[in-house]
């Protein structure tokens, strides 16, 4: 069928659970009097340069200490979602903002690495309880949002209050001390 096209393209082959990734280019073969006689199909693998692309998208949409989506992917897909929605005619769509009490008295107290250490506890904890059609992510600083595609309100405060229990109940150890978030 692509090669009946005739069209450029990229092509993804996907055989036991590998990705393969190939650039498909025509160029037409003219004879004597330029009149398309044929065309050469040139096939590239850029297997390795998808994946390379795809590891560049990934650390420019992540942040970096948390591994959550960073405040402009987070923003854009929030967007997407919204947009899905209302191309759906509607449906719900709940957010949680929520950041850590007390953040910089903790960076102050005992240090940046400590603030780093609650920042990764908190991530670690939104891993766990959201799930694939959740976004997770870093708004900024200690600020983190939860969008939540076809959750209702009820569903949003409950999803909340969960987390913050947990969150509540945990602690991290820095320099052989224990803190509560």
């Amino acid at each position: 069928i692509l090669v009946e096209a005739g069209e450029d393209c990229d092509y993804i082959y996907r055989y036991e659970d590998v990705r393969y990734c190939y650039r498909i280019r025509f160029s037409p073969v003219l004879g004597k009097n330029k009149v398309q006689v044929g065309r050469i199909i040139h096939v590239s693998d850029i297997t390795e340069q998808a994946e390379l692309q795809d590891q560049l998208q990934y650390l420019a949409d992540t942040d970096g200490l948390t591994r959550l989506f960073n405040k402009t992917a987070l923003m854009s897909r929030a967007e997407q979602e919204l947009e899905c929605l209302a191309r759906r005619s509607g449906g719900h769509f709940s957010v949680i903002m929520f950041d850590i009490d007390e953040f910089k008295q903790v960076n102050d107290t005992f240090g940046h690495e400590a603030g780093d250490a609650a920042l990764l506890y908190l991530s670690e904890a939104v891993r766990e309880f959201v799930d694939q059609r959740m976004l997770a992510g870093r708004y900024g600083g200690d600020e983190f949002i939860l969008c939540l595609p076809e959750s209702d309100l009820d569903e949003a405060c409950d999803l909340a209050e969960t987390l913050r229990r947990h969150i509540e109940s945990g602690e991290i150890s820095v320099d052989q001390e224990r803190l509560c978030i």
